[in-house]
């Protein structure tokens, strides 16, 4: 089971200002859209663990969890707590054989 932890030093974390209606937009992008979307430009299997490679930074830190959607097996499309490999590059668990 992965653990959703939001913290305001992650990449594209919405941040309350002080302001009339900021809770709203912080709570939609932590509850319902996200934030910090990236897209993927390869994910590559090799036994167990799933490389994802990055078209731009994905500001993730090892032991941070992400949700990972869109991709063609419906394998990889899950919510994994991962490494960072560098900074365009993460693994995460992933079962089965996508």
């Amino acid at each position: 089971m992965a653990i959703k932890v939001f913290h305001s030093g992650q990449a594209g974390a919405p941040m309350l200002r002080g302001q009339n209606g900021t809770l709203i937009t912080v709570l939609d992008a932590v509850l319902v859209n996200g934030y910090n979307v990236v897209s993927v430009t390869s994910i590559a299997r090799t036994g167990a663990t799933a490389t994802v490679t990055t078209s731009s930074p994905h500001g993730l830190l090892t032991g941070e969890s992400a949700t990972i959607a869109g991709a063609d097996q419906a394998d990889y499309n899950i919510d994994a707590v991962v490494t960072a490999v560098s900074a365009t590059v993460f693994t995460y668990p992933v079962a089965n054989s996508p």
